[in-house]
């Protein structure tokens, strides 16, 4: 069901992108959000998620992706870290790969107790970024992240850009673990 969601909506992102005018996406960027997430077997918790990238040339990009939440007794830690390649299929359309090192840190106080678990691992992610419009960035992409327990995800998202160097984002993240959704402001350089 994932994947035909990840389809459908790619399939949209790629109809709408010849409309755009002349723009590529950006890949030195730094975004700040505010994260909720529905846990599957827990309760929704919330916080803030840091993450950025740095174009290192044409094709290749750098990313960092920091996540922290919490509610109550439960504390949730993910990092993501690695390079990235980017390829033009058009001048407004990139496909993206990406791959590296991810850590996830789970912290919950129990009866007084402390435990906590951190599991180290890699993550993988493909998909689509385009420009609609000189203003709005769509993206879609397939994340693979294999951190103590494995767990793919459709991550869908935009970006409207208010001034060609400040944006609104809004992303959504689906999987069988939990449902992320995270808003924000991104600041392209």
């Amino acid at each position: 069901m994932q994947k035909r969601t990840l389809a459908s909506t790619i399939l949209a992102i790629t109809a709408l992108l010849p409309l755009a005018a002349n723009a590529a996406p950006s890949y030195t960027y730094l975004d700040l959000s505010y994260v909720s997430a529905d846990l599957e077997d827990g309760p929704t918790i919330d916080g803030f998620g840091i993450d950025g990238s740095l174009r290192l040339s044409n094709e290749l990009h750098f990313v960092v992706d920091y996540q922290s939440l919490s509610k109550n007794d439960v504390d949730l830690d993910l990092i993501l870290v690695g390079p990235g390649y980017n390829q033009s299929l058009s001048d407004t359309v990139d496909l993206v790969v990406r791959a590296g090192w991810a850590r996830a840190e789970l912290g919950v106080e129990r009866n007084g107790r402390n435990s906590s678990n951190t599991d180290n691992g890699l993550f993988g992610q493909a998909g689509l970024r385009g420009m609609v419009s000189e203003q709005l960035e769509l993206n879609g992409f397939l994340t693979y992240i294999d951190a103590g327990d494995s767990t793919a995800s459709v991550d869908l998202g935009g970006v409207y850009f208010l001034t060609p160097a400040i944006g609104v984002t809004l992303d959504a993240s689906f999987s069988d673990d939990a449902n992320v959704y995270r808003g924000g402001v991104r600041f392209a350089f």
